[in-house]
């Protein structure tokens, strides 16, 4: 899952690095997101982008995430776990209402991509980036 956040040296940009969940597409790959907090965060959402490319129907080619808990379903209540949940929520469950392809070619499109743009392991990310890390899990 994502299970170390990487903090830089001011607390409103973290780092994030969450893994491919099994038995997904996106199994083995090791994703680095990002998360920018706002001025008006709590009462608006952080900004959270995928920083690794990733093919999937909820992220586009920036790696802004399509989720309604970024907007309708967002409160000043809602916690950092309950968005990076989400977040990888959407890896094992894409929210697909009309695909362009089908469920097999999307997958497999998806498999791909991991294995392209995302095959480091969270331990030669850490070694490449000198942040201090905080465990969130």
């Amino acid at each position: 899952m994502y299970n170390k956040v990487m903090h830089l040296n001011f607390p409103a940009f973290w780092r994030i690095v969450m893994k491919g969940p099994p038995e997904t597409p996106y199994e083995n790959g090791t994703f680095e997101l990002y998360c920018q907090f706002g001025r008006d965060y709590p009462v608006k959402p952080p900004v959270v982008r995928f920083y690794t490319p990733i093919y999937h129907c909820n992220i586009n080619s920036v790696g802004r995430i399509c989720h309604h808990i970024f907007d309708r379903n967002y409160s000043a209540d809602v916690t950092m776990r309950e968005i990076l949940d989400a977040v990888h929520g959407l890896l094992i469950l894409p929210e697909a209402e009309d695909p362009l392809d089908s469920k097999e070619i999307y997958e497999q499109a998806a498999k791909d991509d991991t294995a392209v743009n995302a095959s480091q392991s969270m331990e030669s990310i850490e070694m490449v980036n000198s942040f201090s890390f905080s465990y969130y899990q």
